[in-house]
């Protein structure tokens, strides 16, 4: 069984990920979230991560592939941020 971890799976492009490598035969799904998101398949083990501040290390383990999705942006165009030096 193939282990795969997708960050950023409550966006469009990590919930069509989720979905995708759910219907791969063999595969263990595991999306890391933000926000709370519904409707990904059962298959689709879903974990309530900030990437910033949570500890994502447990959920990397035994992970044969990682798809980073997550994004970090500030919550408007002049907003300050600490993600850029």
């Amino acid at each position: 069984m193939v282990k795969l971890v997708i960050t950023g799976v409550e966006t469009p492009l990590g919930q069509r990920v989720a979905r995708l490598a759910a219907d791969e035969d063999g595969a263990d799904v595991v999306g890391l979230a933000r926000a709370p998101i519904t409707g990904l398949p059962a298959r689709v083990s879903v974990f309530r991560v900030d990437p910033a501040s949570d500890d994502v290390k447990p959920h990397l383990e035994h992970a044969d592939a990682v798809v980073h999705l997550a994004t970090s942006a500030p919550a408007g165009p002049t907003a300050p941020t600490d993600d850029v030096a």
